[in-house]
């Protein structure tokens, strides 16, 4: 099974279909493209998988995914 990840835009760089953010995920870091995403921007929350980012969501969104996904 696959799983898709949570993260939020440090840095971006590049334009057009060539964006990359920096996305920060607890401790680590993760460059990822926003060719999917172009409206993404700095501090925005993203689900991510594979290097690339799939949708923007809030963090009201992301503390729902990790409490189900640490079962709280």
């Amino acid at each position: 099974m696959c799983q898709a990840i949570a993260g939020r835009i440090d840095r971006i760089s590049g334009e057009g279909l060539e964006r990359r953010a920096l996305v920060l995920v607890d401790d680590a870091a993760r460059d990822i493209s926003l060719a999917l995403v172009p409206h993404a921007g700095r501090g925005d929350w993203v689900i991510f998988h594979s290097g690339y980012a799939l949708r923007v969501v809030s963090a009201e969104e992301v503390t729902g995914l990790v409490t189900l996904l640490e079962g709280k």
